[in-house]
């Protein structure tokens, strides 16, 4: 075993649908660091829905990265879609180690257990590490806008969606080939 994957096996992985004041406080600590672009003002009113789990991993006592895991049914083209998705980051200090990866699969055999049909993540499309990342997971880019309705009730939209199949390959092309603007409900995600 390489030093590399004997590190990433020291690491404590684990999924929580609950989390306590201290790891709430540490995600917290870990997203300032990851989204350091991400204002206080666009959190609050684009990043608010919670989280149906978390996928936390530490290092010793140290939480190094952190998946919020979502879901949502919302109408596309007038069918019915079970949407599930998760935000991501890994501090710096841990990035491009395969713990993303790890993270990454976790979250999605969740949304696959809950019988979520597809997947949805919102990416910075430039950015061709977390373009990498995420289709290995089966995503692709939504070669059109996505919409949100923010917590102000305003209705937002942006380019950067990925879509992947999960439960549901007919549901997948179905969205993936639509015409239609993909909304995914509150929040951007």
């Amino acid at each position: 075993m390489s030093k590399k994957e004997e590190k990433l096996e020291k690491l404590d992985i684990k999924l929580f649908e609950k989390l306590h004041i201290k790891q709430k406080n540490e995600v917290k600590l870990l997203q300032s660091i990851c989204f350091t672009k991400v204002s206080e003002e666009e959190a609050r009113e684009d990043f608010y829905h919670p989280e149906l789990a978390q996928v936390l991993v530490y290092a010793g006592e140290k939480l190094i990265a952190w998946a919020g895991i979502h879901e949502t049914e919302q109408k596309f083209q007038g069918k019915k879609i079970k949407i599930g998705g998760y935000g991501i980051c890994t501090h710096p200090d841990w990035q491009r180690q395969g713990i993303a990866k790890k993270v990454s699969k976790r979250a999605m055999d969740f949304l696959k257990k809950r019988e979520v049909e597809i997947g949805f993540l919102s990416i910075d499309p430039l950015n061709k590490v977390s373009v990498k990342l995420h289709q290995k997971n089966g995503f692709v880019m939504l070669p059109r806008k996505f919409s949100w309705t923010n917590s102000k009730g305003e209705l937002k939209t942006d380019f950067g969606g990925m879509i992947a199949p999960i439960n549901s390959e007919k549901l997948f092309e179905y969205v993936l080939h639509g015409s239609e603007i993909f909304y995914v409900g509150n929040g951007y995600w």
